[in-house]
């Protein structure tokens, strides 16, 4: 995979997550006109868990901010490796303490209903953590190894 194709997917899942929130903003103005409360609280749990988001997207800053590489490419690769491998535990936290909202909402607030959310906010929270600690690793490898090359 090259650099370019790394960066697409950056900007690709920029683009979607905004998507996401307008998506997400529309419906909970629908569903406050309209008065219906279960689809604001269903949204606003939605909502919630979009802070996946901005965590994977802190993932990708962490190293987008750094200005000097490790001076050789198996330092690279060593360092690389173990930001991802934090970037992982970090979102094996996220995950379950979501999950442990997504229940507690599931069980006090909306009264058992919409069970199905439980699976496809944890599935989706996963994903997002995964492929954003995935591609802030290879944009961090392919930028520094351009560095590293320079020299």
């Amino acid at each position: 995979m090259s650099h370019d194709v790394v960066i697409s997917l950056i900007k690709f899942a920029y683009y979607f997550a905004i998507l996401i929130w307008c998506i997400l903003l529309l419906l909970i103005l629908f569903g406050i006109i309209k008065k219906k409360w279960d689809l604001v609280k269903r949204i606003g749990k939605y909502l919630v868990n979009s802070v996946v988001f901005f965590i994977a997207y802190a993932f990708y800053l962490e190293v987008a901010l750094l200005v000097k590489p490790p001076v050789s490419e198996p330092l690279l690769k060593s360092w690389i490796n173990d930001r991802v491998l934090y970037n992982l535990l970090v979102s094996i936290i996220v995950a379950i303490i979501l999950f442990a909202i997504n229940y507690g909402f599931y069980k006090k607030v909306e009264s058992r209903k919409y069970k199905v959310d439980l699976y496809i906010l944890t599935i989706f929270d996963i994903v997002v953590l995964l492929v954003g600690a995935w591609l802030a690793g290879q944009d961090a490898y392919y930028g520094f190894l351009e560095e590293l090359n320079r020299r």
